[in-house]
Order: C-alpha cells, then sequence, then structure tokens
C-alpha cells in the first residue's frame, strides 16, 4: 500500500472505527438499561456486576468514539484553513480556532502519529507544520514573471478526502498535499 492510499485510508478507518464505536456503546448502553430493569424485578441481583461492566464498556466506547469522531472533525477544519496559509503557521491556525497554541500544537501532533498528515512534521523553531513534499517548500528553478505560457494553468482544487484546497495544473492528476488522496485538474 503507498503512502498517499495509506493516509487517506487511516482516516477512512478512523472514521469507521469511530462509528462502530458508537454504535456498540449505544447499543450496550440499551442492554444495560434493558438489564437494570430486568433487575429491579430479580430479587437476589445475580447480574447486577455484569450490567456494571457493560455500562463502563458502553461508556468508554461512547467516550473514545466521540473523541475519535471530534478528532477527525478536527482535522478537515485544520487541512482546509491550513491549505489557504502559506506559512502553515501554527499561531494563526489557534487564532483562526480560537483555540490556544499549545492545543493546537497537541492536535497536530497526534494527528501526524495517528498518520492523517503524510509527510509531515512540527517546526518548532518557525511555530509552523511543515509538509516535506510541499511545493513551497520545494526548490524550483527561477521563473521570470514577465514571461507567461499561457498553455500552463493552474487552478484551485477542493480535496474530496479532507476539503483542503490545491493549486494543480489544468488537466493533469496529483494527490493533496495534506492527506494524500487523489485530486485531479479537470
Amino acid at each position: 500500500m503507498n503512502e498517499t492510499s495509506n493516509s487517506k485510508s487511516r482516516v477512512i478507518i478512523s472514521s469507521i472505527i469511530s462509528k462502530l464505536e458508537l454504535i456498540l456503546g449505544g447499543f450496550f448502553a440499551l442492554l444495560c438499561l434493558i438489564g437494570s430493569i430486568a433487575l429491579l424485578s430479580d430479587s437476589e441481583n445475580s447480574g447486577a456486576v455484569f450490567f456494571c461492566v457493560l455500562f463502563l464498556l458502553s461508556v468508554l466506547l461512547l467516550y473514545r468514539g466521540i473523541k475519535r469522531g471530534k478528532l477527525i472533525k478536527l482535522f478537515k477544519n485544520y487541512a482546509i484553513r491550513l491549505s489557504s496559509d502559506p506559512m502553515r503557521s501554527i499561531d494563526l491556525l489557534a487564532e483562526n480556532t480560537g483555540t490556544s497554541v499549545d492545543v493546537v500544537r497537541n492536535n497536530l501532533q497526534l494527528m501526524i502519529l495517528k498518520g492523517y498528515f503524510k509527510n509531515t512534521y512540527i517546526d518548532l523553531d518557525q511555530n509552523c507544520i511543515v509538509f516535506t513534499n510541499d511545493r513551497a517548500t520545494k526548490t524550483a528553478p527561477a521563473v521570470d514573471s514577465s514571461i507567461t505560457d499561457s498553455s500552463i494553468k493552474l487552478i484551485t482544487v477542493t480535496c474530496k478526502g479532507c476539503g483542503a484546497s490545491n493549486k494543480i495544473q489544468r488537466g493533469s492528476v496529483g494527490e493533496c498535499e495534506f492527506c494524500g488522496s487523489h485530486i485531479a485538474g479537470h
């Protein structure tokens, strides 16, 4: 499995796991409710421990599902905001999301560890996120701005995987700088 599909698949798999955790957590909570009603009529309370454990499991699953879902939603929000910031500034991202810089940095680090952002690291000196495959960081030959080639047209394409904006040559196929999904410049 290549790195591009690996990043996108991690987000998709994490989203599926989040939904499964929520469904199972809700199902177990419903079982606990039904079991608790049944225990009220049972004078021995023989299943009380079982239903307590099941209740704790349901709470844990619901908590993890909600937390994972929020992280995926936050990843998509960060990807969109970072795509419009050429400096990839963590300070600006924190300001735009109304969150502290430390929280944003920790969230980004968690997203990098989970593989949501590919080829990425946090530059603590510049306080920014760096995409090692970012077109802005690659050295390119100097181009005379007075010369324009009308056959090369860059268009902005929104990634269907994460929602980030990417510039790509019209008629070409590339990959999202943020999640690695395939994008096409139609």
